[in-house]
């Protein structure tokens, strides 16, 4: 017997294995892409503490080596030319402890100084004090902060 053909084309099972390549591809690539956009988030709160630091180190060098006892976007407007941004608000970075914030806390005597970013998990607590004050040396901290201690 003979089949007949009048027009070429693909089969249904063809047309189907093809369909499921794709989502087995899809289903791999997706989440990839989407734990891009977390990292590049941290990164930019990494960025924004650096770029902090480097704000707060300048201070000191003008002021006999001596941390600001605060550190805001008013305070350091000399020093840092454009505030970092909040990736996850897309606001000001402002100290605190949720996503893509920072804590600033300088030493009792104000010659070291300890800072961290909130990455993608909010923050719970830091401890902070003037004993891991001076083990810290100003020691920067990016991403998950729950429970650091410096």
């Amino acid at each position: 017997m003979k089949r007949l053909r009048s027009k070429g084309g693909f089969t249904l099972i063809e047309l189907l294995i093809v369909i499921i390549i794709i989502g087995i591809l899809a289903a791999i690539a997706i989440p990839m892409f989407l734990n891009q956009r977390d990292k590049a988030k941290v990164a930019a709160v990494k960025e924004g503490v650096h770029s902090i630091q480097i704000g707060v180190q300048t201070l000191a060098t003008d002021s006999s080596d001596k941390y600001p006892a605060a550190v805001s976007e008013a305070s350091m407007a000399t020093y840092i030319d454009n505030w970092p941004n909040n990736p996850f608000l897309g606001t000001a970075m402002v100290a605190g402890k949720s996503q893509g914030t920072y804590f600033y806390a300088p030493s009792a005597d104000f010659f070291t100084f300890a800072m961290v970013g909130s990455g993608k998990n909010a923050a719970d607590s830091w401890d902070v004090t003037d004993a891991t004050q001076a083990a810290s040396k100003g020691v920067i901290f990016v991403g998950n902060a729950t429970g650091i201690t410096f």
